[in-house]
This record gives structure tokens, C-alpha cells and sequence, in this order.
């Protein structure tokens, strides 16, 4: 199953795909995994920015057997996956506790439980990791992947962090205007949309203008920030070890890194490239 990651405008966002989704039920069945609507609220769940509990009065633990109560759950079948997700998620001591009480976080972690309880065969989240910090996002990224890989459970994520969609999908689909503009494999986006590196190259202090009067037919000097230079190199024409060595025998070179193009390079050419063609 695959984690497919939407990038774009407003229009790609959870709205718009309803948005898209609604005139289907007119002809009584959702194209997406051809699933008859009145099946739909057993195969599909959606996450939205911590508004998924229900009443923040209710205990945690009483928001989830509401839900068992609504998706008629088997209570062994629900004691089972709550066990489950507790650990996973790591909301076993938060059950007794008031919605309203809890942190964003731990919210958050609520809902993706709450979620998850019935196994939805497509998960549809929006914006899951909003407001949390370091140690939390790790959490709920590490449970994403999961539920993907070990319950074949699809996801469709959509977020304004780029980390998320670096780290968790191996699909990517980029919209603009609600016009699909990419639709592939990640990996292979990078390697099509951005066919380049990065040398973060740190020069001697008292080697006077770093790289001073470099000049490459693949490569430039992109910024220079004291000692330390960035450059990009098409990596289909010269390989980084030949751009190091050449640098290093004509410029005072203690440090070299390399990096490769990320999303945010693929998001930025796309878009720049998107612009142009309509102008």
C-alpha cells in the first residue's frame, strides 16, 4: 500500500479533494478502490487538524467508545486494537483524562487512535503533525508508517510540513489550481526535477576570498557566508569526487559536504517551471 503525499494550493488540500469526491455520490459509488458509499464510513476515516474527538468533555476513553459504538465494533476486536494503539501511540494513561485537558499533542495521538480503531483500509490525514514538537512528530510519523507498511492501511496525507512528506511517502502528487502538474514516484521527481547537488565547501580563514575566481561549465557558486561556500553541480556531468579534487588543488579547502536535492527543490522547480509555461 501506498502513502501518497498531495502538494499545492488551496485546492490540494482536504477541502478541495471533498470537494472533488462529492458530485460522486450521485452515481452511487466512489471511484477511489471502487467502494459502494454506504461502505464508505467503514473503509475510510479522516483526521483534521485535532477537531476528530468529538465532545472535549468527554474522557479520552469515552470519545473512543463512542466511536466503537458508531463504526459497531466487536468488543474484542476493539479491546485488542485500543490495546494496541495505546502502546504504539502512547496514550495508555491518557484515557481518563478530559479532551479538553489534553495537550496538542497528546491530541493529536488521540485522534490518529481513534482514527485507526475500526482499521479503515484508507486513512486521510490532514496536516497530522501541526504545532508539535521534535519528539512528537517522530511519534506520529513512525506510527504512520506503521499502520502502512504492517496493516496495508493507504494513507493520503496532506501538509504544509515537507518533512512529513519526505520522510513518510513514496508518492508524491503535485497540484496547482486543481490541475494534477506531477504525479510519480518521489525518488524519481528528485531525479527528474532536480538533477543536481550541493558542495558546502569551508575554506582556510586565512586563505584570503573563498574560491575566488572559480568558474565551471556544471557548476556555480550559489552563496558565500564567510569561509563557507555553496555551490550546485549537475551531478549527470561531473561527479562530486572530480569537483572536490579539482577544488582542493586549486583552493585552501579544509571541509567538504555533500547534499542532495530534497522536496523543497522539487516543490520550488515545479512551481517556477509551472509559472513560466504560463506566462
Amino acid at each position: 500500500m501506498d502513502t501518497i503525499g498531495r502538494c499545492g494550493d488551496a485546492l490540494a488540500g482536504l477541502e478541495g479533494l471533498c470537494c472533488r469526491l462529492a458530485p460522486l455520490r450521485e452515481c452511487g459509488v466512489l471511484d477511489l478502490a471502487q467502494i459502494e458509499l454506504s461502505h464508505v464510513h467503514k473503509t475510510f476515516r479522516v483526521t483534521r487538524k485535532q477537531k476528530g474527538l468529538g465532545n472535549w468533555d468527554l474522557r479520552l476513553g469515552e470519545s473512543f467508545e463512542l466511536f466503537r459504538r458508531i463504526y459497531r465494533i466487536d468488543e474484542v476486536a476493539y479491546d485488542r486494537s485500543l490495546e494496541e494503539l495505546c502502546e504504539v501511540l502512547g496514550i495508555a494513561d491518557l484515557l481518563d483524562a478530559p479532551v479538553r485537558q489534553l495537550s496538542l499533542g497528546q491530541r493529536m495521538r488521540g485522534e490518529l487512535a481513534g482514527a485507526m480503531l475500526h482499521e479503515p483500509d484508507i486513512l486521510f490525514l490532514d496536516e497530522p503533525t501541526i504545532g508539535m514538537d521534535i519528539e512528537v512528530k517522530a511519534s506520529i510519523r513512525t506510527f504512520i508508517r506503521d499502520i502502512n507498511r504492517r496493516r496495508g492501511t493507504t494513507v493520503l496525507l496532506t501538509t504544509h510540513d515537507l518533512d512529513d512528506v519526505e520522510q513518510l511517502c513514496e508518492h508524491l502528487i503535485i497540484i496547482t489550481e486543481g490541475r494534477i502538474i506531477e504525479d510519480g514516484p518521489l525518488a524519481d521527481l528528485i531525479d527528474t526535477i532536480t538533477p543536481y547537488r550541493y558542495l558546502i565547501v569551508e575554506c582556510d580563514a586565512d586563505g584570503g576570498e573563498p574560491l575566488a575566481g572559480f568558474a565551471h561549465p556544471h557548476a556555480e557558486i550559489l552563496e558565500t557566508r564567510d569561509d563557507i561556500v555553496r555551490l550546485r553541480f549537475a551531478r549527470r556531468e561531473v561527479s562530486a569526487a572530480a569537483l572536490i579534487s579539482e577544488l582542493s588543488a586549486r583552493f585552501p579547502v579544509r571541509d567538504v559536504s555533500v547534499q542532495e536535492a530534497d522536496i523543497v527543490d522539487v516543490i520550488r522547480a515545479v512551481y517556477s517551471r509551472n509559472s513560466g509555461a504560463e506566462r
